[in-house]
């Protein structure tokens, strides 16, 4: 008995909460892939892209020969009015979770990304591992752009974030990412940029080009492609990279780095934290362009090799230079580092540490070998 009365109420359990949810046809549904916020006016400008099969309204499910895409745009008080706005222009319910992008125009990065986070964040339908991107104009004019590789505009977006990510171009950066470092106290936030450009066909295409830095939510700098490289050291997230390095006897050298791992040590001397930075990575000779007409002998990878760790190091240097000593900006976790290394010295200081992080000194220890058979190298490059 005791059974088929909690089955009873298992059923009726089910039968009132199924009664609560809407049912939304597909044919009512707009599917957007891509979304650009910005600021004019005291007004937000939403742009959407919504996945449309068959370009502008063919019959086909989904034409090869069109991108696919429609764009939508409204403006409003809030990123909600401008929504709804949207919504009631195409009489259909707006699908956010299949969004790939969120893109955000540079001079409304400038003005604080608080409020555009927290609506995202907020909304149930946006992915956490949602891209975010920093237009170096608009963010219409990216989502607007009439891309002609693939079927959908946004995928492609999407792939390039990807393919720059996964080739150490980039530190590609999700909605959570940046949810994180405003709430955690830690860290600044980064973004990649991406800019619109004309292909030798006269195509428009989009190319990222370096990292917006933030201090708190507001964007105040950039990082150029080279800096970004560093960052990508500072914030242990080399896959797998290609530099370049020459010496007098060797010409120019590719290398492919394979593998890299990035260590932050840390000690107070005169009342300022010392940051140490670790850096140790394999590689392998991807091209040799020698000067002299002659190839690389295996008595000269020491020489590569230091001039490898010089490189590295040096990159990292540019990039502290411009984020840390010129825009006070944490963006790779120095002040987490200080918690986890020193954390007495952490909590005294944790009102005063926006100054002290600009006033820290960096020492750099790189050590890159490359593979072959034989000893490995040892080189160590202290700077300021």
């Amino acid at each position: 008995m005791k059974k088929f009365l909690c089955g009873a109420l298992c059923f009726l359990l089910c039968s009132i909460l199924g009664g609560c949810l809407r049912r939304t046809e597909i044919a009512d549904t707009a599917i957007i892939q891509a979304v650009g916020i910005d600021i004019e006016n005291d007004e937000y400008i939403v742009t959407l892209q919504k996945f449309s099969s068959g370009g502008s309204g063919g019959q086909t499910p989904v034409d090869i020969g069109k991108n696919n895409r429609t764009i939508l745009q409204e403006r409003g008080k809030s990123i909600s009015e401008a929504i709804e706005k949207i919504g009631l222009q195409t009489g259909r319910e707006l699908f956010l979770s299949a969004n790939h992008v969120i893109v955000i125009g540079k001079t409304t990065a400038e003005q604080g990304i608080q409020p555009i986070i927290s609506f995202f964040n907020s909304n149930h339908q946006t992915k956490p591992d949602t891209h975010l991107l920093i237009s170096k104009t608009t963010a219409a004019d990216i989502v607007t752009l009439n891309l002609q590789q693939g079927i959908v505009p946004a995928d492609n977006i999407n792939r390039l974030l990807k393919h720059n990510s996964f080739n150490s171009r980039i530190i590609s950066t999700s909605l959570m990412d940046v949810v994180s470092a405003l709430n955690n106290g830690l860290t600044d936030p980064y973004i990649p940029i991406a800019e619109i450009l004309t292909d030798v066909d006269g195509n428009s295409a989009l190319k990222l080009d370096g990292t917006a830095i933030f201090n708190g939510d507001k964007m105040t700098d950039s990082l150029s492609p080279i800096e970004t490289v560093g960052l990508i050291f500072l914030n242990d997230n080399v896959d797998m990279l290609l530099i370049d390095i020459s010496t007098p006897d060797t010409g120019t050298v590719s290398l492919r780095l394979n593998s890299s791992d990035t260590r932050f040590k840390v000690r107070i001397e005169n009342g300022l934290p010392v940051y140490t930075v670790i850096v140790k990575c394999e590689a392998a000779i991807n091209q040799v362009v020698p000067t002299n007409g002659s190839g690389t002998s295996i008595s000269q990878l020491p020489l590569l090799e230091k001039a490898a760790n010089l490189k590295i190091a040096q990159l990292m240097k540019n990039t502290i230079q411009k984020s840390v000593y010129k825009q006070n900006c944490d963006v790779f976790k120095l002040t987490k580092h200080l918690k986890q290394k020193q954390p007495d010295y952490w909590k005294t200081h944790l009102e005063q540490l926006d100054g002290i992080n600009s006033q820290s000194r960096f020492e750099f220890i790189v050590e890159c070998n490359i593979n072959r058979i034989g000893k490995e190298s040892r080189y160590s490059f202290t700077e300021f």
